[in-house]
């Protein structure tokens, strides 16, 4: 059993990715961020709930007492170098970052040309400078490239692609990335330390995600 830290737990990625470690695990679970009250504790003997600020990294570092595994979603640099330094401070827990496909160029073809108009080549640049910066942060990390994310409960289905391969996936579901997150945490080889991955969802492949993005 092990102890994850979600933070900014009420967003749509990291709320979909308690709700599947509360499903699928007995880990124990801290979540963490402002505006905490809509998130009801189904599980108190395994669930803990810590209002603060993702900028304050003495309340984080209280926070990672005891945690294995912090994740985070964001694309914002201050809030990330925070992180960062609460993780070091606090001298043990691994970091689970979610960031973007499409940083690396990897991603071809008319999907390729939708993410950079949808996506805009302002954020691709600045989530590889992000990615960039958890590689080079002498943390413990694994980087998950995401495409566009949705919510759907029936389906869980991943796939994973390495930093050199292609990617042809157009979407994932939030309940597939909180799906590999539980079984990154479950590994006891270290085979997920400092890897960069992205992750789709089988059959999703063509020139734009299925799902209607403005309604994910």
């Amino acid at each position: 059993m092990v102890k994850v830290l979600i933070l900014d737990t009420t967003k749509k990625l990291p709320a979909a990715v308690l709700d599947e470690f509360l499903e699928e695990s007995f880990d124990d679970l801290v979540m963490y961020g402002e505006n905490l009250d809509a998130i009801r504790v189904t599980a108190p003997e395994r669930e803990e709930k810590i209002t603060g600020r993702l900028d304050d990294e003495d309340q984080l570092v209280q926070a990672m007492t005891g945690v294995d595994y912090v994740f985070l979603d964001t694309s914002d640099a201050s809030i990330l170098n925070h992180v960062l330094h609460a993780i070091k401070q606090a001298q043990g827990p691994k970091l689970i970052y979610a960031s973007a496909v499409g940083i690396y160029d990897e991603v071809p073809g008319k999907f390729g040309e939708w993410l950079k108009e949808h996506s805009g080549e302002e954020f691709l640049n600045q989530m590889k400078q992000l990615t960039d910066t958890v590689e080079q942060s002498g943390v413990t990390y694994t980087i998950l490239r995401l495409p566009p994310t949705y919510t759907n409960s029936m389906n869980d289905n991943y796939q994973a692609r390495t930093r050199n391969q292609q990617f042809m996936f157009t979407q994932v579901s939030r309940e597939a990335v909180g799906r590999a997150i539980t079984q990154i945490v479950r590994d006891q080889r270290g085979e997920y330390d400092n890897l960069n991955i992205a992750l789709g969802e089988p059959g999703s492949e063509g020139d734009a995600p299925i799902f209607d993005p403005s309604r994910a």
